[in-house]
């Protein structure tokens, strides 16, 4: 919703669509992510992506694991043409995202901190990349004064209700202070929306680049989901956070084996080093 008549003051209604990559796989990486998009270009995505998965005579919905050779889905399809498919959705990305972010969290500092004979089920690395991609969103949001409360869309997974825990402690902290831009969340499936599928295509590639994958095999347009891209009338920014081992410690400490485990924390800036806020920030300074 836009705040002000006022084209001068005139604050965007974005979405953030949120979806996790490799929290069911090796257990080594846990990445989660996803497009910000205007609410005004929503309709726009979901034609476009219906349009390009069309043209490819492709159904739907697109799960990057559908892409596993020799079995699944997708696996028919030859590098060729995974790479036209995957030029012409990257694309789609491109056109309507205002940015995108993702997250990463290393399962081995994690369980270090969190260990999963105490916090199975309750916290799990997917709600902390979580976490750090709401943050993301704020800081972007301090240096770039017309994006206006963003909601999250977050594909259904078993981590929903700790999700929803993540959300209500943000919230509930930035409302606290006076600040409004956490918006609301809800959970639906990609065959929906198709903009979660467009979140699992970044969360993947981003678990890719950051595990040192070469886009190979028909992926090579993925890479462009991992890093600012610069267009002719504007550029499209991608941040990453990988989340320092030093913050997981340091959330474990607040929480202290107090359970639930979100509300009980005290403040967000203890998550949140001068060092990290000076990392992001770097981060969303677009060349």
């Amino acid at each position: 919703m836009h705040h002000s008549d006022d084209p001068d003051r005139r604050c965007f209604a974005v979405a953030c669509y949120v979806d996790e990559s490799g929290t069911h796989q090796d257990g080594v990486l846990a990445v989660v992510g996803g497009p910000i998009i205007p609410r005004q270009l929503f309709t726009s995505f979901q034609l476009g992506w219906d349009t390009v998965l069309a043209r490819h005579n492709i159904t739907g919905p697109i799960h990057m694991r559908e892409f596993n050779r020799p079995h699944k889905r997708l696996a028919h399809l030859s590098d060729d043409k995974r790479r036209a498919l995957f030029q012409d959705l990257v694309q789609v990305i491109t056109d309507n995202k205002l940015y995108s972010v993702s997250a990463s969290v290393l399962e081995k500092d994690f369980r270090d901190f969190f260990p999963l004979d105490r916090f199975k089920g309750l916290f799990e690395p997917a709600p902390l990349a979580f976490i750090w991609c709401v943050i993301l969103n704020l800081i972007v949001a301090d240096n770039a004064e017309k994006i206006g409360p963003t909601a999250y869309l977050v594909a259904t997974s078993d981590e929903r209700t700790q999700m929803l825990e993540c959300h209500a402690f943000l919230e509930n902290f930035a409302n606290n202070s006076g600040d409004e831009r956490v918006g609301s969340i809800t959970f639906d499936s990609p065959k929906r929306a198709y903009a979660l599928q467009a979140a699992d295509m970044i969360a993947w590639s981003n678990r890719k680049h950051k595990l040192g994958e070469m886009f190979g095999e028909g992926f090579q347009p993925l890479e462009r989901l991992t890093r600012h891209v610069k267009g002719s009338e504007r550029n499209y920014p991608h941040f990453h956070f990988d989340v320092p081992r030093e913050s997981t410690k340091k959330l474990a400490e607040i929480v202290n084996a107090q359970f639930p485990i979100l509300p009980k924390l005290g403040t967000i800036k203890l998550l949140l080093s001068a060092k990290d806020r000076k990392m992001i920030e770097g981060l969303t300074k677009t060349p």
